[in-house]
C-alpha cells in the first residue's frame, strides 16, 4: 500500500463504511474525514526525519523543511562519507543572545506559526561555513501538509502502511457521529434508534482509541515518535 494518495484511503474507508458508490457519503466528504484523521493521528504521533543542507560560503541561515515541528539535534560540520565518525552536535542558543554569531558551536531555528504561515522556517549556524561543509538536522515532521498547492485527493498519505487501518477507523467514527448528529436534530419519536446510534458512535470512538493505544505501544519499531515537548535553550539534549 505504499504511497497512497488520500483518494484511495477514502476508497477503502468507504467500502469499511459499506458505501463503495458513495450513496451515503460523497467521496469529497469522506477525503475530508481522511485528512481530518491525519490531523488527529498528528497529535499522538510525529514522523522523524533527517534533512542534510548544503552549506553555502558564510552563510548562517537557511530554510527548513516546511513540515518541521521540532528539531532534536543538529549536526555540523557533517562528513556522510565517514558515517562511523563520531558526530559534531551543536548546542542550541538564542540567536539573539549578544555572542551567539561570535562563538562557533551554537544553532538556533525558528519554526512557522503553522504550515499555512508563508514564512518558511529559518535553521542559524553561529559559524560561517565553507561552501564544502553540510548540516544535517534531525526532526520530528507532520503527517498533513496544510499547504499542499494540488487537490486534497492527490496528497500522499505519509501516515505508515501499518496504521491506515487507524485512519480508517476514525473514517467510521464520524460517520457514526454524523449519524447520530442526524437524529439528534431531527430525533425519531422513540429513544431506541437514538441510543443504538449513540452506541455506535461511542464503540468506534473507542475502537479508534485502542487502536491510537496500540500503535504507541509499538511505536519503538517505526519511525514514528510520540509529540515532542517544545524545545528550551537547553544546552544538551
Amino acid at each position: 500500500m505504499a504511497g497512497l494518495n488520500i483518494d484511495e484511503v477514502a476508497d477503502f474507508a468507504q467500502n469499511s463504511l459499506a458505501d463503495a458508490s458513495a450513496a451515503t457519503w460523497p467521496q469529497a466528504t469522506v477525503e475530508e474525514w481522511v485528512s481530518m484523521a491525519i490531523r488527529d493521528y498528528e497529535t499522538h504521533f510525529h514522523r522523524l526525519l533527517s534533512t542534510t543542507v548544503n552549506c553555502d560560503a558564510n552563510v548562517r541561515t537557511y530554510n527548513m523543511d516546511r513540515m518541521v515541528l521540532q528539531i532534536l539535534n543538529v549536526q555540523y560540520p557533517y562528513d556522510s562519507s565517514t558515517p562511523y565518525a563520531t558526530p559534531t552536535y551543536l548546542t542550541r542558543k538564542d540567536r539573539r543572545d549578544p555572542d551567539f554569531w561570535d562563538r562557533a558551536g551554537s544553532y538556533d531555528y525558528r519554526l512557522p506559526r503553522d504550515s499555512l504561515d508563508t514564512e518558511i522556517g529559518k535553521l542559524y549556524i553561529s559559524e560561517a561555513p565553507a561552501a564544502t561543509e553540510k548540516i544535517l538536522y534531525v526532526y520530528h515532521a507532520r503527517f498533513f501538509d496544510e499547504a499542499y498547492e494540488g487537490a486534497l485527493a492527490d496528497e500522499k498519505v505519509t501516515v505508515p502502511d501499518e496504521h491506515v487501518h487507524i485512519l480508517i477507523q476514525y473514517v467510521m467514527f464520524l460517520a457514526a457521529q454524523e449519524r447520530l448528529n442526524a437524529e439528534l436534530a431531527d430525533p425519531d419519536r422513540t429513544l431506541s434508534l437514538l441510543q443504538d446510534l449513540t452506541t455506535a458512535a461511542k464503540t468506534a470512538k473507542k475502537t479508534y482509541d485502542d487502536l491510537i493505544a496500540q500503535a504507541a505501544a509499538g511505536r519503538s519499531e517505526t519511525l514514528i515518535t510520540p509529540p515532542w515537548r517544545m524545545d528550551t535553550f537547553d544546552k544538551i539534549y
